[in-house]
């Protein structure tokens, strides 16, 4: 009898804390549900101008031949037939044929516009992801592997690594 009376007051704090508990969830979800349920505005659809059809991003999409599959085809073609990044296994990669040339968006290119950034531009892109103004290079490469800064319409907006 002695130790039921020791036990008490904690089993009452201890479902008075769950009880606690399951209040607040039940009113986060509540909130939750009633967020989500929010109607949305719809935003008026305007037509676009034309300055929107010459921007860099409505290019059309590259053509490119498939990269081959097999050393013997890959090498024929002037390419190097070996792991890339992290792969497992060996693949081809295809030379470009306008490696160097000077782009302000990856749809000039075979490949990917790249910028030659100092390390404290890709420290300041990667860490307060505020865009910079950038013109690159196309790459040597069809696959480009390491952490790169890709031009995009003239802007750096990210660093991006590719293994």
């Amino acid at each position: 009898m002695f130790e039921m009376k020791k036990r008490g007051p904690w089993v009452l704090i201890f479902a008075c804390g769950c009880i606690g508990i399951c209040f607040a969830l039940a009113l986060l979800a509540g909130a939750t549900y009633w967020i989500a349920n929010q109607s949305v505005p719809t935003l008026i659809a305007r037509t676009p101008t034309p300055m929107v059809a010459t921007t860099p991003t409505a290019r059309p999409a590259k053509t490119l031949a498939p990269i081959p599959s097999d050393r013997a085809t890959c090498e024929a073609l002037g390419g190097r037939w070996a792991r890339i990044g992290l792969a497992p296994g060996e693949s081809c990669n295809l030379p470009t044929s306008d490696a160097g040339k000077i782009c302000a968006d990856s749809s000039e290119c075979e490949s990917l516009c790249l910028a030659d950034l100092s390390r404290a531009d890709q420290d300041r892109v990667a860490r307060t992801k505020t865009p910079l103004a950038a013109s690159g290079k196309c790459a040597p490469w069809r696959v480009v592997v390491g952490c790169i800064a890709v031009v995009e319409n003239g802007m750096v907006k990210t660093i991006l690594c590719i293994d």
